[in-house]
């Protein structure tokens, strides 16, 4: 009997023991994953920081270009040149800058004749029609055709296009508008590179000043400066004096997943070890490892 009260105690302390252990692994388990995700919850908000800093650096020359036309009374001719334009500091991640003024209907016919006055032959407003090609704008409220601009690396200028044609684009030049400062389009995907494109907007008003109030912002607004630079080069050069990420990252254009849905336009993979064009929905639940989603503000924006 003694012997058998000996073998239980035994066995209740071997009980003990083990649940000890088990309750000891898990506490440190859970602690490791407690520290993992703080540790990445750091490097990410380390990584879009950063990220986000150098994006918001290159809407600068577009800042300036768009004060310098503030000051400028013509809509057809600069009043600086490429030589001037390319001293500005980041703008060698910029493809062009143009400006694009505000030409209402009534005042259409006389705009397009000033600009062939200017040299631009054969000059008017035009839209896209498909397969590369442009064709006369249709009948709007008003126009926000480029109207002169410096290329820095890219195509020539399509001049006369009227950038706002499209809905989805438009919001993005409304938003700077209203807000009167320098916002970010949706990354546009060029059908013929394949690439993202973003637009750094910025809205220049009569008076060179912005209005207190929206409604005086929409009255005021006189046209937009442009600079366009393609996403991939942008984020890219981001990375190039950082330590390499060592994980997957995904960027998009939104205010993190809807549902477990992420579409990204940007994914950078350390394998590859570069940030490159994605097309594709993710969907984030079935991603392996840890998924850290952080937002980014960018130029009046916020991505994920």
């Amino acid at each position: 009997m003694a012997g058998l009260k000996q073998l239980t105690l035994q066995g209740v302390l071997a009980a003990v023991g083990v649940l000890a252990t088990i309750y000891i692994y898990f506490v440190a388990v859970d602690d490791d994953d407690a520290r993992i995700g703080r540790e990445l919850d750091t490097r990410a908000e380390w990584r879009s920081t950063d990220l986000a800093w150098k994006i918001d650096r290159v809407a600068a020359p577009v800042m300036t270009l768009a004060a310098m036309q503030a000051l400028n009374p013509s809509e057809s001719r600069p009043i600086v040149g490429m030589a001037q334009v390319s001293q500005l500091s980041g703008v060698d991640l910029l493809r062009v800058v143009g400006w694009q003024p505000r030409v209402s209907a009534d005042e259409r016919a006389a705009f397009e004749r000033e600009m062939r006055a200017a040299g631009y032959a054969d000059f008017e407003i035009r839209e896209p029609a498909g397969n590369g090609r442009f064709a006369s704008a249709p009948q709007r409220a008003e126009y926000f055709p480029i109207s002169f601009g410096w290329v820095l690396d890219g195509p020539t200028q399509s001049y006369g296009v009227n950038v706002t044609f499209n809905a989805q684009r438009a919001m993005a030049f409304d938003k700077a508008r209203d807000s009167g400062v320098a916002t970010l389009s949706d990354p546009i995907l060029s059908t013929a590179t394949k690439q993202y494109s973003i637009f750094y907007i910025v809205p220049v008003y009569r008076d060179g000043i912005v209005p207190p109030s929206i409604d005086e912002r929409r009255e005021k607004l006189r046209g937009y400066m442009v600079g366009v630079s393609e996403v991939s080069r942008l984020l890219n050069r981001a990375l190039a004096d950082t330590p390499m990420p060592s994980a997957d990252i995904y960027i998009a254009a939104e205010d993190g997943p809807s549902g477990s849905a992420l579409k990204p336009f940007a994914r950078y993979s350390p394998a590859a070890g570069y940030f490159e064009t994605a097309a594709d929905a993710v969907d984030v639940t079935a991603l392996k490892g840890r998924v850290v989603t952080h937002l980014m503000n960018v130029v009046n924006r916020t991505w994920t």
